[in-house]
C-alpha cells in the first residue's frame, strides 16, 4: 500500500446556513468565511489537493452564487464542480445528489467547517488496506455524539452522550471506546448501491443502517493532531490562531535555509 495511488476526488460538503456563526454569516456563507486571509473552503480545498485530489464536488444551498463565483476565480490546482441544493438534503441526501460525479475509486468527504492536520494520505492508504465500505476520522475529544468503536477498530454503533442511550448495531469484538467524529471520510463509491433513502436524510443514519446490515466501517483514530470544529466562534478563533502559527513557523524554517 505505501504506493498506492492517492485520492483523485473529494466531496466538501458546503451547504450548511451557518447559524452557529451568526452575525458573521448574515451576508457570507460559511465557506468563504476568512481564516486569517483565505477562505475556510480554500483552506479545506488545499489539504485535499495537497494529499492528491484533483477533483473536487462542492454542494451549495445558502448564498450559493457567492460560492459558485468563488470557486470558477479560484487560482487552486484543481477542477471544481458545485452541486446546488435548491432545498437542504442534508450529509447523506447530499451525497446521494453527487452520485454521477464518482468513478470506481475510493473518495474523501470532508466538512467545510473542519480544519485539521490529519495526514489525509495516511488516511486514504489506510482505508484502501482494509477494504472496507467506509473510514472515518475520529478522536478522542468532547463531543455531544460518540461512535462506539472496538478493539480491531471497527465501528459498531453511536453513543449518544446526552440522553444517556448507546446505538449498537454489530456485536463489538472485545473493549469498546467512544470517540468522537471529526468530519472527514473515506468512501467506497459500491456506496451507491446501498442506498434506499431518499430525499433528505442524515448520512449517519446510512451509515448505522450499512453496518447493521454487515457492512464494515473502519475507525482511523487520530488523537495527536490538530482539530478545529469552526462552525462555532470558539473553533473559528482556534483555528484561525493555529494556521497563523503554523505559517509563522513555515516562514521561519525558509527564513532559516
Amino acid at each position: 500500500m505505501a504506493f498506492a495511488q492517492p485520492c483523485r476526488k473529494a466531496f466538501i460538503l458546503a451547504a450548511g446556513l451557518g447559524a452557529r456563526l451568526l452575525p458573521l454569516t448574515k451576508e457570507v456563507p460559511k465557506a468563504l468565511i476568512k481564516l486569517g486571509e483565505e477562505a475556510v473552503i480554500d483552506v479545506v480545498s488545499k489539504r485535499l489537493i495537497e494529499a492528491g485530489v484533483k477533483e473536487i464536488a462542492v454542494n451549495t444551498h445558502y448564498l450559493s452564487e457567492q460560492v459558485e463565483t468563488h470557486l470558477k476565480n479560484t487560482h487552486l490546482n484543481c477542477n471544481f464542480t458545485t452541486v446546488h441544493e435548491p432545498e437542504l438534503l442534508d450529509t447523506g441526501g447530499g451525497l446521494k445528489n453527487t452520485e454521477g460525479f464518482w468513478g470506481s475509486e475510493p473518495f474523501f468527504i470532508h466538512n467545510v467547517d473542519i480544519i485539521s492536520e490529519t495526514d489525509l494520505r495516511t488516511v486514504y492508504r489506510y482505508h484502501l488496506a482494509s477494504k472496507n465500505m467506509v473510514t472515518l476520522v475520529l478522536q478522542e475529544r468532547p463531543s455531544t455524539n460518540y461512535f462506539v468503536v472496538d478493539s480491531i477498530n471497527i465501528i459498531c454503533g453511536l453513543y449518544y452522550s446526552q440522553k444517556g442511550l448507546i446505538d449498537v448495531r454489530r456485536q463489538p469484538k472485545g473493549p469498546v471506546r467512544y470517540l468522537a467524529f471529526s468530519g472527514i471520510h473515506v468512501v467506497s463509491p459500491k456506496i451507491f448501491k446501498e442506498i434506499k433513502e431518499v430525499g433528505k436524510f442524515s448520512i449517519i443514519s446510512l451509515y448505522l443502517r450499512l453496518i447493521e446490515e454487515g457492512f464494515l466501517i473502519s475507525a482511523y483514530i487520530d488523537n495527536d493532531k490538530f482539530f478545529a470544529d469552526i462552525g462555532n466562534p470558539e473553533g473559528l478563533k482556534r483555528a484561525v490562531e493555529w494556521l497563523s502559527k503554523t505559517k509563522s513557523c513555515i516562514s521561519a524554517s525558509k527564513s532559516s535555509l
